[in-house]
């Protein structure tokens, strides 16, 4: 009788083998990814000098802010004077870029977000809530009004309408125009936005 041969492994896997061999040195690079979130999420929330530079925003009447009313989470806001219904100098309601949790700009990594621009509002403010109601009312007349050019329109939410933007893959190559890029980004969503903002403020008298 031939003797049978003993079955595969599924560690006879080249692959595998390769990761077991440079475990330690793989495990170390990837607990760099928290690095990366971090420097990431840095680096979107300081592009206020690329922004006020835009000629769409610079000499127009745009302010660069960095929050709304009551809020903790910082990241560059667009807004008018008009829009600070509560207090001066910090808005309601503005054109913003934001993302949840983790950020990973070209959207490769599970469970992170990609950066998005949209309209937030102050949800802690009776000013906030007000303005949002008379925007959400402006897309019940007219929804393609605010959701063309790939926007989405988010029930229950304080950003009632945002956009992702999504980086090539090797966004990192060349981070002065990413940065730009993103920053380009927001003042094109200003440039969409602003005006039914505006509408919205004018209701309230």
């Amino acid at each position: 009788m031939t003797e049978q041969p003993e079955p595969a492994s599924a560690l006879d896997d080249p692959r595998l083998l390769f990761f077991l061999e440079h475990e330690v040195q793989l495990r170390d690079w990837a607990a760099l990814s928290s690095e990366v979130f971090d420097a990431v999420e840095q680096t979107l929330q300081r592009l206020g000098l690329e922004i006020a530079a835009d000629p769409r925003v610079a000499g127009q009447d745009v302010r660069v802010g960095e929050q709304v009313k009551g809020e903790t989470f910082r990241a560059p806001v667009l807004y008018r004077d008009a829009w600070c219904r509560t207090a001066p100098g910090i808005p309601d309601v503005g054109i913003a870029l934001g993302w949840d949790g983790k950020v990973d700009p070209a959207g490769l990594w599970k469970g992170a977000s990609l950066p998005y621009v949209g309209v937030r509002t102050a949800h802690q403010t009776d000013a906030g809530t007000a303005i949002e109601a008379a925007f959400r009312a402006r897309y019940k007349a007219d929804p393609a009004v605010l959701t063309r050019d790939g926007a989405t329109y988010r029930k229950g939410a304080y950003w009632p309408v945002y956009r992702h933007i999504k980086s090539p893959d090797a966004w990192w190559t060349d981070i002065p125009a990413w940065r730009l890029m993103i920053a380009g980004a927001l003042v094109d969503a200003w440039g969409h936005w602003a005006v039914l903002v505006d509408d919205a403020v004018a209701a309230l008298g």
